[in-house]
């Protein structure tokens, strides 16, 4: 395999346009991440930005707070309940 076609080592050195013309799983995504203080939660797609914005500026970007889904009331069933 030629040397120019080698998929370069993911690390703080490399500029996010050489970055994002590779393909890294996410597995090294997530390493990359811990190696260098980033959070590690979310998908591919969000870990993807935040390390392309701390290789152009150096950034931390904070991990984006999901909403909790609330669990419905369950109320309890007697004789008079409407069941749908």
């Amino acid at each position: 395999m030629n040397n120019h076609l080698q998929r370069p080592i993911l690390d703080k050195n490399l500029d996010s346009r050489t970055f994002r013309d590779y393909y890294y799983l996410k597995e090294e995504l997530v390493e990359f991440c811990r190696k260098n203080g980033l959070p590690v939660s979310g998908g591919k797609l969000e870990l993807t930005e935040r390390i392309a914005k701390y290789l152009d500026t150096g950034e931390i970007v904070a991990a984006k707070k999901r909403e909790r889904k609330h669990k419905p009331e369950i109320e309890a069933i007697s004789i008079d309940s409407i069941i749908e």
